[in-house]
């Protein structure tokens, strides 16, 4: 703790209360403000094509986002709160992405813009910080085209990490399989079909939808009176 504020406290009967080392879980606060902080440094970086040694400029600009947007936590933002306005959010841009900044007195016969790479907000002034590879260094300006949308479309990620989902299958098997025991897979074989070929009867050969099986045996039945009265079902 420095110096200055302690006596700032001791003049003011103000009692400070440490926290414990090796007990981070007391400063749940901060500890969790820091561990958002560090994923949007991690992810910025990883996403620009610049050396680990912009990582102030980085949690700079991480800083910055997080006090002009606004949170689930708390309605207004830190900078409504602090200097009692809206934000405006025209000036955010992405990033690390590469800009034409405005070349200030050039020579005749040099280009009147030099591609250079977006770090930060400066906290003096508007405008950008950019970083000029040639010159190897980090400058302020106002006058620039971002290529925003160049960079989203042209970017290149460092690694690639696969992420393989877990399927029903697999799931499965794990909840069947207990410790210490390991079972041989075995491989699912299809039903066998019988290759011989039906055939029908001889019986219904010759048929058709419409047609109608008549039994042999069969008698018609008379047309006439006289048929009737000579048939040998005539008592029945």
């Amino acid at each position: 703790m420095d110096l200055r504020f302690q006596n700032y406290m001791i003049e003011h009967e103000i009692q400070s209360q440490l926290s414990v080392p090796g007990t981070p879980q007391q400063n749940g606060v901060s500890e969790r403000r820091n561990r958002t902080l560090l994923d949007m440094v991690r992810s910025m970086m990883s996403y620009a094509q610049l050396p680990s040694s912009f990582w102030g400029y980085a949690v700079e600009t991480a800083v910055h986002i997080l006090n002009n947007v606004p949170s689930k936590s708390i309605s207004e933002t830190p900078f409504e709160l602090w200097r009692g306005r809206k934000p405006s959010l025209n000036h955010f841009r992405i990033w690390s992405c590469p800009a034409h900044v405005l070349v200030t007195n050039p020579k005749k016969l040099e280009p009147r813009s030099r591609l250079c790479q977006f770090v930060g907000y400066p906290k003096e002034t508007t405008g950008g910080l950019f970083f000029d590879p040639q010159e190897n260094r980090v400058f302020v300006s106002t006058n620039a085209t971002f290529l925003e949308e160049d960079h989203m479309r042209d970017h290149k990620p460092r690694s690639k990490l696969v992420l393989n989902e877990a399927t029903d299958e697999s799931t499965r098997v794990d909840e069947t399989t207990t410790s210490g025991q390991s079972h041989p897979s075995q491989s699912l074989r299809m039903p066998r079909r019988s290759g011989r070929i039906v055939s029908q009867p001889n019986r219904y050969l010759g048929l058709t939808e419409t047609q109608v099986v008549i039994p042999d045996d069969e008698v018609e039945d008379p047309f006439s009176y006289k048929q009737a009265m000579n048939d040998v079902d005539k008592d029945q």
